[in-house]
């Protein structure tokens, strides 16, 4: 399951004691908040079942789609520039996040793509914390812990080579990372980078794309 409070997999940590008696307990059997993105929805149940070892969520019948892209860059300055392309294609009415690895990553993201969107886009570019990703209009750029339970209608995630899914909270964060986009899900990274097993993975939901 995802971890939760203090690295914790148990709902019940969550809470505190005097909660835990009256607290509801629910398994979760299906995703409701893709069920219009089958392919997106597909990819997060199976990753679950697969890397998570959590067989409650069924994987639903998907085709390859729009909604799901991934893409081969090999350096961040490449990473960045699709990153820039791809919001220059997204209405202002609609929500976007980054999603990359470490606040450093954030941090350098807002530091390059802040003064263009600004400019060219008329689009605000911060690193948001969770209170800061309830604004809207801004093209938020953050770390998956930030983004558990929030929803967006497009979400780009940045250096997925980088995560190691040897770790558990590295695991954790992709799931987080794959569940939250309600219309489209791009991946970018050195995929060239990835654990094989991985890469092949990933790519059973959409076809790798190195132009854009």
């Amino acid at each position: 399951a995802q971890c939760l409070y203090n690295n914790a997999a148990d709902i019940s940590a969550s809470f505190p004691n005097s909660m835990q008696r009256s607290a509801k307990k629910e398994e979760l059997m299906e995703n409701v908040r893709q069920q219009d993105v089958p392919t997106i929805n597909a990819l997060g149940c199976a990753f679950r079942n697969k890397y998570i070892g959590d067989m409650t969520l069924p994987v639903v019948g998907y085709e390859p789609n729009s909604s799901l892209n991934l893409y081969q860059r090999d350096s961040a300055v490449e990473q960045l520039r699709l990153a820039y392309k791809l919001l220059s294609n997204i209405s202002r009415l609609e929500t976007v996040v980054i999603v990359v690895p470490s606040i450093e990553h954030a941090r350098d993201a807002v530091t390059l793509l802040g003064p263009h969107l600004r400019e060219r886009q008329h689009r605000e570019c911060s690193y948001s914390s969770t209170i800061e990703l309830s604004k809207r209009y801004i093209a938020h750029v953050t770390t998956p812990k930030n983004i558990k339970g929030l929803e967006f209608d497009h979400l780009i995630a940045m250096y997925i080579d980088e995560y190691n899914l040897e770790e558990t909270l590295d695991k954790n964060a992709l799931y987080v990372i794959f569940t939250r986009p309600r219309q489209s899900l791009t991946i970018i990274g050195n995929l060239n980078a990835m654990a094989t097993d991985f890469r092949e993975f990933i790519q059973e939901f959409s076809t790798i794309q190195s132009e854009n």
